[in-house]
């Protein structure tokens, strides 16, 4: 990274947020809300420990990037086998899922 990069990195951050909650601020998830869904994923087999997100579906709440960004980023955070498929039926609460993983039978 040069120096022009690391001295704007800071604005930049803040230019970007300003911009999301701009274009997407109304898909936002409300604090304090619970909302009810599943998530259907699968873990990487090739130990890169990629998350993809097949389908994900949450009563209330819209797809946002507040809601890809938290699932990319606790999705990681389960002890999950990898070349695997998975369920996870949760609560979404202020960018925090509660629930447990369930492998999906695939063959």
């Amino acid at each position: 990274m040069n120096q022009y990069a690391k001295l704007m990195a800071p604005y930049d951050a803040a230019q970007h947020e300003r911009i999301s909650q701009d274009t997407w601020g109304d898909l936002a998830p409300v604090k304090n809300t619970s909302y009810k869904g599943i998530i259907v994923f699968a873990k990487s087999c090739y130990h890169s420990g990629t998350i993809y997100i097949i389908n994900s579906e949450f009563v209330g709440l819209e797809h946002s990037p507040w809601l890809f960004e938290a699932m990319h980023e606790q999705l990681n955070d389960y002890a999950l086998k990898e070349g695997c498929v998975y369920k996870l039926k949760c609560t979404f609460r202020n960018y925090r899922f509660y629930g447990t993983p369930k492998l999906v039978p695939i063959n």
